[in-house]
C-alpha cells in the first residue's frame, strides 16, 4: 500500500522547499501518455517533480527526463522515499509507506 501524498509534506531535492500536489498528463517514452499525480517544486523555474513510482525527475514539456532521476528505496522493501525535512543542513529521506518509520 502506498501513502496518500496529500498527507505528507515532500521537499524538492534541488531547492529543499515544499512541493505542491498537481495533476498533469505526462508523456512516457515511446508514445504513452498517462495522467499522474505528481508533486511539483514551488520554485517557478524548477522542473523537478516527485512521485512514489518515479522518485524525483525533471519534467520538461510534459515529458519525463530521467537523466537526473533520484530514486531511493526503503530498506524494508517499500518504494518511494522522499525528502521530508532538513536537519542541520542535511536532507532527511523518509519512507512514504504508511506505518513505516525508515529514513536515510
Amino acid at each position: 500500500m502506498m501513502s496518500d501524498l496529500r498527507d505528507v509534506e515532500i521537499l524538492c531535492d534541488v531547492h529543499l522547499v515544499p512541493m505542491r500536489l498537481t495533476s498533469d498528463y505526462v508523456h512516457v517514452q515511446p508514445t504513452d501518455i498517462f495522467p499522474s499525480d505528481l508533486r511539483k517544486c514551488m520554485d517557478i523555474s524548477c522542473t523537478r517533480r516527485f512521485s512514489e513510482l518515479q522518485g524525483y525527475v525533471d519534467v520538461i514539456e510534459n515529458r519525463i527526463d530521467g537523466v537526473n532521476r533520484k530514486l531511493k528505496y526503503c530498506p524494508e522493501g517499500h518504494r518511494g522515499m522522499a525528502i521530508v525535512r532538513v536537519v542541520n543542513g542535511v536532507p532527511e529521506w523518509k519512507c512514504l509507506h504508511r506505518g513505516c518509520e525508515c529514513s536515510k
